[in-house]
Formats: C-alpha cells, structure tokens, sequence
C-alpha cells in the first residue's frame, strides 16, 4: 500500500531516463482460490507523466500472472467553431484528444516466471519516443546458443538483452514518477531514476 514520488525540480523534463527497482511479493496468498468474493490487491504500479497529463503505466499484475503497459495522450488541438452571437464570429477553442494504447506481456512465458519470496528486477528505459521494459533478465537472453561463461573458459559474446515491451509513442518529457505498491506483502528493495546508456542507432531494428 506504499507510494514514492520522484519529482524533477523546477520546470525540467527529461525524455531520456532508466528507472530500475527491484519488487518483492510474499507468497502468502492461496491464489488458487475462488476469489470471486475475494479483494486481493496484488500488483506495482509506475506512472510516468508530463505536463500535459499524459501518462505512462507499467502494470507488474502478479494475480493475473501480466506485465502491462498502458499509454494515454492527452493531444491539445486546436477546434474552430462559432460563437453564438449575430455576427457569427470564428473563435479558436482548445479540445483534448486521448489517444490510449495498450500491450500486455505474459509473465507466465518466461523460463524464470516471476518469483515469489524474491526479488524481482524490472527496468523502464525511455529513449524519447521509444519505451522499453525489461523484467527479469536470464541467461538464454544475453548469451547465444546457450553458450555461457565457465570458470577458467574462453570469453564468450554476450548480446544485448532485448526489452520484454517494445513501443514507439509519441510523448514530451516527462517530470514526474509514482511507484505504487499494491498490498501489504508487496516490498521494495530500491528505486532509482539513472541517466540512460544510449545505444547504437539500430539497436531497436
């Protein structure tokens, strides 16, 4: 049930960041049954959002076993209409346009799953207007054919580890970060806001 802000100070915004943290849920919860008539919060939220409103939802929802992202621009447009008196004058008015996207990852697909009573890292990288989200980093991610460093073995390559959600969104700088804690057996370990590691020009192709 806890929440943590981080605010940027004064009027900056920043369109290139790395949020990393490191959640804990306690398996204490049967969720196995019947919770029709059962309240069992159970998730982290982070939302990242600007001026204008908008906003950026990294929803880690461990009793659906989701990973989800959920974007909402808000777009400030211009509306011509016309005034109600007898010269029918033309007035310019400001209308907002939500635009709302939505990806879902299955948390059930990773070879790791997501783990109970343990730490699990998820990172939120935003390279202007692309988003990536990485949760829980494995081996067969970062190393190829199952080729993995021995000890006293040769070097081996090493890739880098491709995001679990991968979007391109058309959002300014942001200003201002909440982590949201859902449920009393949900912990965290640390939360940080670190510059980005920009990466080559075809790193996302």
């Amino acid at each position: 049930g806890k929440s943590y802000k981080v605010e940027f100070e004064d009027d900056l915004s920043v369109s290139q960041f790395v949020f990393e943290t490191t959640i804990w849920f306690d398996e204490d919860i049967d969720l196995d049954i019947d919770t029709e008539d059962v309240d069992i919060d159970r998730y982290v939220n982070i939302i990242v959002e600007n001026d204008d409103s908008s906003t950026m939802t990294v929803h880690v929802d461990v009793t659906n076993m989701v990973l989800e992202l959920k974007l909402k621009l808000n777009n400030k447009l211009n509306k011509d209409t016309k005034s109600t008196n007898t010269t029918e004058a033309t007035t310019n008015s400001i209308e907002n346009v939500e635009t709302v996207e939505t990806i879902v990852f299955d948390m059930n697909s990773l070879d790791c799953g997501f783990q109970y009573n343990s730490w699990n890292m998820l990172r939120l990288y935003i390279n202007n207007g692309v988003v990536h989200i990485y949760l829980n980093p494995m081996f067969i991610d970062v190393f190829i054919d199952d080729n993995y460093p021995l000890p006293g073995g040769n070097p081996v390559d090493i890739i880098q580890m491709p995001p679990r959600i991968l979007t391109y969104w058309d959002f300014s700088g942001f200003n201002q970060i909440t982590m949201v804690a859902g449920g009393s057996d949900v912990k965290v370990d640390y939360i940080s806001v670190l510059p980005p590691i920009l990466y080559g020009q075809d790193y996302h192709v």
